[in-house]
C-alpha cells in the first residue's frame, strides 16, 4: 500500500514538477544527492520503529542506517538475516527503499541519456542552463512516468512467476504473495536483497524462479 501510494503520489504530482524544480533553482547533484540522503535516513527511521523487528531482535540506528543506505543504493548488503531479522512491516520498508533507490538511478540514468542524446558538449559553460530549461525538464518527466509504469508492469509478471516458482520450493519464511513481490522488486531493482536465509539457494535447481529472477534482473 506504501509503495503503491507514493508511486501514484509521484504521478500525479510530476506534471508539475519541472517548473517548480526550476523555480527552486536547485543544481541536480545536490536534489539528487538530497533526495538521496532524506530517502535513507527516512528508511532508517522506520526500521528502528519497534514493530519493524521482532521483539527479541532490537536493531540499533546504525544498523538500521546501514541497511536503509544498502537498500536505497541497492548493494544487497545486510547486517542482519531480512528474513527472520525484519518483521513484515520491516520487510516491507527494505522492499519500498529498493524501489526508491532504483527507480531514482534509473531516473538518473534516463536523465544523462537524455542529454548525451542532445549532443551536449561537458565543457560547455552554459551546460547546465541547457540541461535544465523547461522543455528538457518536461522531456524528462515525460522518460520518468514511462520507467515508473513500465517497472511496475516487469515487477508484477515477475512476482505472478515467482509466486508460481515459490509454492513449488520451501516454505516462504513469509506470505507467499509478499515473498514473490519482495524478490521481483529486488531482482530487477539489482538490489541483492531476499528473505530466505540462504538466498535462493535452495531453488538451485528450478528452472522456473531462475529464469524469472534471470529475467528480470537483465531487463532492469
Amino acid at each position: 500500500v506504501m509503495q503503491v501510494y507514493l508511486v501514484l503520489l509521484f504521478l500525479l504530482e510530476l506534471p508539475h514538477l519541472h517548473a517548480r524544480f526550476a523555480a527552486l533553482r536547485i543544481r541536480p547533484a545536490v536534489g539528487f544527492t538530497g533526495a538521496f540522503v532524506t530517502v535513507i535516513l527516512l528508511g532508517a527511521a522506520l526500521l528502528t520503529l519497534p514493530r519493524a523487528t521482532p521483539a527479541d531482535q532490537p536493531i540499533n540506528f546504525l544498523d538500521a542506517l546501514f541497511t536503509s543506505t544498502s537498500a536505497v543504493c541497492v548493494t544487497g548488503l545486510v547486517m542482519r538475516d531480512t528474513g527472520t531479522g525484519f518483521t513484515l512491516f520491516g520487510q516491507t520498508v527494505i522492499m519500498v527503499l529498493i524501489q526508491l533507490g532504483g527507480l531514482g538511478i534509473m531516473s538518473l540514468t534516463a536523465a544523462l541519456s537524455l542529454l548525451l542524446g542532445r549532443g551536449i558538449g561537458v565543457r560547455e559553460n552554459s551546460l547546465l542552463r541547457e540541461v535544465f530549461q523547461v522543455p528538457m525538464l518536461g522531456e524528462a518527466g515525460r522518460m520518468i512516468r514511462a520507467i515508473i509504469l513500465v517497472t511496475l508492469g516487469c515487477e508484477a509478471v515477475g512476482a505472478a512467476c515467482l509466486y508460481v516458482g515459490f509454492s513449488q520450493g520451501p516454505p516462504p519464511p513469509g506470505p507467499l504473495l509478499f515473498t514473490a513481490v519482495f524478490h521481483a522488486v529486488s531482482a530487477f531493482c539489482n538490489a541483492g536483497f531476499g528473505t530466505y536465509p540462504d538466498s535462493l539457494m535452495s531453488f538451485a535447481g528450478n528452472a522456473w524462479v531462475m529464469t524469472t529472477v534471470n529475467l528480470l534482473i537483465i531487463v532492469g
